[in-house]
């Protein structure tokens, strides 16, 4: 009996570990101290807008409490010219509509409620933007 609870052992705990790195240690990191690039780069409109104060805080709220997906596979199209940036840290929103964001430098995905996307929608629309663009 001691011998099976081993092998168990040796076969459940790395699984345990492996599964907290990748889902609930890690949650997206928004960097405090810059203001959002809102990008919308598509068909004839080329914007580029930093955001306010207020729609700044209102996107870092939004983007801050989620656990990034490493194994999420969507088939939404997402585009870095869609899209909402902290520094280097890129958020890109699908133009089809989905309720998911693509995080770069590191490709990770998060799941955005649909009261979080019409939000999101909102401010892309409030300078020019629209959705669904594909």
């Amino acid at each position: 009996m001691k011998r099976k609870t081993k092998i168990i052992l040796c076969i459940a705990l790395p699984v345990i570990l492996l599964s907290l790195l990748f889902t609930g240690l890690t949650k997206t990191i928004v960097f405090p101290d810059n203001n959002a690039t809102l990008t919308f780069i598509y068909g004839d409109k080329n914007i580029v807008h930093t955001l306010s104060d207020a729609e700044t805080e209102n996107i870092r709220k939004i983007l801050s409490t989620k656990n990034p997906d490493y194994f999420l596979l969507p088939a939404c199209g997402f585009d870095k010219n869609i899209s909402i940036s902290f520094g280097n840290q890129t958020f890109s929103f699908a133009c089809d509509g989905c309720n998911i964001a693509e995080i770069s430098p590191f490709t990770r995905h998060i799941d955005i409620t649909e009261e979080e996307t019409e939000y999101i929608h909102s401010l892309f629309e409030k300078y020019g933007g629209f959705f669904p663009c594909n």
